[in-house]
C-alpha cells in the first residue's frame, strides 16, 4: 500500500512502523513484531517521507484498520484515520455433494469482489493450473471423488526364498474412496480355487508344500469389488518320498543287466544323486571288478550292465538339492553300548545362532540337547528312534527333516545319513543279491527313509 508522511524540521527519525492494535503499553505492536504478519509483511518506505509497505498471501481475516507510527529523536507521531484493508475471498461450490467416478460434475467460483467486465479465472487443480486460461484471479479447488477400489496389488514378506517351516505374511493394498471395508483371500492351485482368509493381511505360519500355488486377494467397498493380481508362492523344501526302485523285477540272474533307479520328490528339484555299496560310494564310471556302473545324464540311475555275484550288497542312493545337512556317525552298525553323534550343519545368512536337539516318541517330541553337536554315549536300544535338529537365526528357525537310528544287532550296515535341513539331502536303500546254481532266485528288501 503506498504511503507518504512528513514532520517538522529539525527532527530525525529514527523508528518507522505499521500496526493495527495498540494496547495498553506506551507503544503499539510493529507487525513485523506480530506473529500473524512476520513472515508475511514488508517494508518499502525510508527513514525520510515514504512508508510503503506491503502483505503477502492474503486472507479475508487481514481486513481490518491499519495505521502508520514514526519515532523521531524528540517526539513520537502516529495516523489518526489509518488505512481500511478489505479482502473478500473466491468461493467454490459444487451442485451435487456425493460424486461418482464416471459422473459430470459442475464446480462454481463466486466472490463480492468488484470485478472487470468480462473477468477471467484460472482453476487450479493439486496445484497445478487447468489449461487454456488467461490468470485474472485464481482459486485451489479440493474435490472429493468416489470410486470402487482400483490398483489393488499384494505384497509378500519376507522376500526371497520361501522354506518349508517358516512363515509367510501377504498384504492386500488397494485405493478406494470410500475405503475398503473388506478383504477377502482366495488360493488357485490349478483349476481349484479356494478361499484361504479374510482382513488386509493373511499370515501363513510353519508353511509346507501344500501351501504352494498363487494367491489373490478381493478388495471392496461400497461401490465396487477388485481382484489383484495373482503372486506365486513357491514352498522350497527337502527331498522326500525317496526311494530305490530296480529293473526287471523277479529273479536277478548272473549275467542279466540290471537298473537302479533314484526316486524322490524335492524343491528346488534333486541336483546331485550320489550312490553307495556298502557304505562306499560309487563313482562314476568306477569299475568294480571288471564290471561298470554307469551314471546317466541326470544321475538318478545306475546300471550293471552285466552282473555276477560279486555285484550282491546293499545299495542306496543320496539325493540333493541343497548344501545344508545334518549327519550321523559313526559310519559303522550301532550297537548297544556304543557312542553315536549326530552332527547339525547348515548355509545360513545370518548365521545360525543356536542349535537345538529332539527326539520324536510317537506322538511326542522330546528336547534332547543343544549344540552343534549331539553324542548319545553307551547307547541303549530305548534310546534307538527319530531325531532331528532346529537352527535357529535372528531371521527365524528351520528344522532339519529327521534321521532314524537303530540299536542293536543290525541286519545291514548304517552308513552315515545326510538329509536335508528345510532344504537338504536324503536316502534310500536296496539290497541286491545275485545267487549261482541249478536254482538261481532274487532276495530283494528295500527300506525307505524319508527324511
Amino acid at each position: 500500500m503506498p504511503c507518504n508522511y512528513s514532520y517538522p524540521s529539525g527532527n530525525t527519525v529514527k523508528k518507522t512502523f505499521w500496526f493495527i492494535q495498540w494496547p495498553s503499553d506506551p507503544d503499539p505492536i510493529d507487525l513485523t513484531q506480530d506473529p500473524n504478519y512476520s513472515q508475511r509483511v514488508n517494508y518499502l518506505g525510508d527513514d525520510q517521507h515514504n512508508c510503503t509497505f506491503s502483505i503477502r498471501n492474503l486472507t479475508e481475516t487481514d481486513s481490518t484498520l491499519y495505521r502508520f507510527r514514526f519515532i523521531t529523536s524528540t517526539s513520537k507521531w502516529a495516523s489518526k484515520s489509518g488505512v481500511t484493508l478489505s479482502v473478500t475471498g473466491l468461493q467454490v461450490t459444487v451442485n451435487q455433494n456425493n460424486v461418482t467416478e464416471g459422473q459430470n460434475v459442475m464446480l462454481t467460483c463466486r466472490t463480492n469482489c468488484s470485478l472487470s467486465d468480462p473477468p477471467t479465472f484460472i482453476w487450479y487443480k493439486n496445484g497445478n493450473p487447468t489449461p487454456n486460461t488467461n490468470p485474472v484471479s485464481s482459486v485451489l479447488y479440493l474435490l472429493s471423488v468416489s470410486n470402487s477400489p482400483k490398483n489393488t496389488s499384494v505384497s509378500v514378506s519376507p522376500s526371497g526364498d520361501i522354506v518349508e517351516g517358516s512363515s509367510v505374511t501377504l498384504t492386500c493394498s488397494s485405493k478406494a474412496n470410500p475405503p475398503v471395508y473388506r478383504y477377502t483371500w482366495f488360493k488357485k492351485k490349478v483349476t481349484e480355487i479356494s478361499q484361504k482368509g479374510s482382513g488386509q493381511s493373511y499370515t501363513i505360519t510353519n508353511i509346507t508344500s501344500e501351501d504352494s500355488g498363487q494367491y489373490y486377494c478381493n478388495s471392496e467397498n461400497t461401490y465396487g469389488a477388485k481382484n489383484s493380481s495373482q503372486v506365486d508362492v513357491n514352498v522350497r523344501y527337502a527331498p522326500k518320498n525317496v526311494s530305490v526302485s530296480i529293473n526287471p523285477s523277479g529273479e536277478i540272474l548272473e549275467g542279466s543287466s540290471v537298473t537302479l533307479t533314484c526316486n524322490s520328490k524335492a524343491n528346488p528339484p534333486v541336483d546331485t544323486y550320489t550312490w553307495f555299496k556298502n557304505g562306499a560310494e560309487i563313482l562314476q564310471n568306477y569299475n568294480i571288478t571288471n564290471i561298470t556302473i554307469v551314471n546317466s545324464s541326470t544321475g538318478e540311475v545306475y546300471i550293471i550292465p552285466i552282473i555276477i555275484s560279486d555285484n550282491s550288497g546293499q545299495y542306496y542312493c543320496m539325493v540333493k538339492n541343497k548344501n545344508t545337512s545334518i549327519s550321523v556317525s559313526p559310519f559303522e552298525e550301532i550297537m548297544e553300548g556304543s557312542s553315536v553323534t549326530l552332527t547339525c550343519s547348515s548355509k545360513a545368512n545370518p548365521p545360525v545362532d543356536t542349535y537345538t536337539w529332539f527326539r520324536k516318541i510317537g506322538g511326542e517330541i522330546l528336547k534332547k540337547g543343544s549344540g552343534q553337536n549331539y553324542t548319545i554315549s553307551n547307547i541303549t536300544s530305548v534310546e534307538g528312534g527319530e531325531y532331528y535338529c532346529e537352527a535357529m537365526t535372528r531371521l527365524g528357525v528351520h528344522n532339519s527333516t529327521s534321521v532314524i537310528i537303530i540299536v542293536g544287532t543290525p541286519t545291514f550296515v548304517i552308513p552315515s545319513f545326510i538329509i536335508g535341513i528345510v532344504i537338504g539331502s536324503t536316502i534310500a536303500f536296496i539290497f541286491v543279491i545275485v545267487y549261482m546254481g541249478s536254482k538261481i532266485f532274487r532276495s530283494l528288501k528295500k527300506t525307505e527313509r524319508d527324511e
